[in-house]
């Protein structure tokens, strides 16, 4: 019996899908739709938790060095498809990846930059540029796409796979699988093409983080989007050149182990802590229902519970449970080096610093003594409310101060009475604000 079975992995995923993939995605979306900001300026609501934002947008970075490179895989093996003969069909897969993708010995053997997989990589990273340059509306037109053609392929697949006798796609590596159907060409084709569509429609989200938030700190950026776009994705082009040489898929492997396993976990908790128990679940739930409107307790009992309980322990426990089975990171029989260990200890900490640090910041900024500007440190600042006035309701109105008056003020009287027939003593009205003399007269 096999100690795995495919199904245990499926209803593992479709379990924490459920009680903490699903809940966090609303969350975080309900937050950047309510205020209309980037992932650091959302933190306006709790200015403490202002380092998770700009951890967020650091691990953003971070991925993007390697990410495409799984993109630029799926593209090679898309073009390849295209071959008169699968070159997996006539050899094994491992083969085939081995000797085209120029596979080294090691991390320590890096090798010589494969071209055709840079000029491949550099095509990714244009498609990337030229979404994120257009804006939102392309990057929902990607999101679109990229959603609805891998449904479509997968559906093609498992009714050509309900069709097969004894045939377990499940227990041979994908490549060599799809080389055994009828009209290999095409399923490879279509299967390698629903990893780009899903490759891409993550990849590009990603980037428009990175500039979003950096428009966010720095208005003037807003007008140059271009320049900022081409600048970002040029630099982690480069950046991102050693993943496509002999030791690229160690790299790749390297940098994924400690970045998605960590960091990603943390932050994730983070979000939660901040906006559930610190800004506060009913407080949170009032911003989402100005954007939805009023809905009953039984709608968010569902949300409650994950937010509150299911989903923070979800993450400590599999946090805890990495933390204690955690091994060093190896791409199967290949070890890497003490220093590549290092280095990917190294990424963890360079992507967790900015929250201790930044909330240490936030805290000598404020004023007062440690009590207050903690207290006010995980307050909502005065720049949380709705991006646009038309949008902010009674909650989040910006009351505006009364005009002083024209000229000074050298007598007021009132009808039927007047300050002699009452006899009160003169007051000075020239220096007085007008609301004071409001408050005046209105106890008179």
């Amino acid at each position: 019996m096999d100690p795995d079975p495919p199904g245990a992995f499926c209803l593992a995923y479709l379990v924490m899908l459920a009680v903490f993939g699903m809940p966090l995605f609303f969350m975080k979306s309900a937050i950047a739709q309510f205020c209309s900001q980037g992932d650091v300026k959302i933190w306006n609501a709790v200015p403490m938790f202002t380092g998770v934002g700009v951890a967020n947008v650091v691990v953003n970075a971070v991925v993007s060095i390697y990410y495409p490179v799984m993109i630029t895989y799926s593209l090679f093996y898309l073009f390849s498809s295209w071959t008169s003969t699968l070159p997996w069909s006539v050899c094994s897969n491992a083969t085939f990846g081995c000797q085209t993708l120029g596979r080294s010995s090691g991390l320590d053997d890096t090798g010589p930059v494969i071209w055709y997989l840079a000029l491949i990589l550099l095509l990714v990273w244009f498609l990337t540029a030229a979404f994120t340059i257009k804006g939102v509306n392309a990057t929902a037109t990607v999101g679109t796409i990229t959603a609805i053609g891998p449904l479509v392929v997968l559906v093609i697949l498992l009714f050509y796979g309900l069709t097969l006798e004894g045939y377990g796609l499940a227990f041979i590596a994908y490549a060599d699988a799809l080389a055994e159907l009828p009209y290999a060409h095409l399923w490879s084709s279509l299967f390698f093409l629903m990893l780009f569509f899903v490759g891409l429609g993550s990849h590009v989200p990603g980037i428009e983080v990175i500039v979003t938030s950096l428009e966010d700190g720095w208005p003037r950026l807003r007008s140059k989007r271009l320049l900022v776009t081409v600048v970002i994705c040029s630099v982690l082009f480069l950046v991102g050149l050693p993943c496509v040489t002999g030791a690229g898929i160690y790299w790749v492997t390297l940098i994924d182990h400690y970045v998605v396993e960590w960091v990603l976990i943390v932050i994730s908790l983070m979000e939660m802590i901040g906006f559930i128990y610190i800004y506060g679940l009913n407080r949170l739930i009032e911003d989402i229902e100005m954007m939805i409107g009023k809905k009953g307790k039984w709608f968010w009992l569902y949300w409650k519970t994950c937010w509150v309980l299911i989903g923070p322990a979800a993450m400590i426990s599999i946090l805890i449970s990495s933390l204690i089975t955690s091994s060093p990171p190896s791409y199967g029989d290949v070890a890497f080096p003490p220093w590549g260990l290092d280095l990917g200890r190294c990424l963890v900490a360079f992507c967790l610093i900015w929250i201790p640090v930044i909330a240490v910041y936030q805290l000598i900024k404020a004023a007062g003594s440690l009590r207050t500007r903690v207290r006010f440190c995980l307050s909502p600042s005065e720049d949380w409310h709705p991006y646009l006035d038309e949008d902010r309701g009674e909650r989040y109105r910006v009351t505006r101060p009364e005009p002083d008056l024209p000229g000074p003020v050298e007598d007021i009287s009132l009808p039927l009475l007047s300050y002699k027939t009452l006899n009160l003593p003169a007051l000075d009205l020239s220096k007085s604000h007008p609301n004071e003399v409001i408050a005046t007269t209105t106890r008179l």
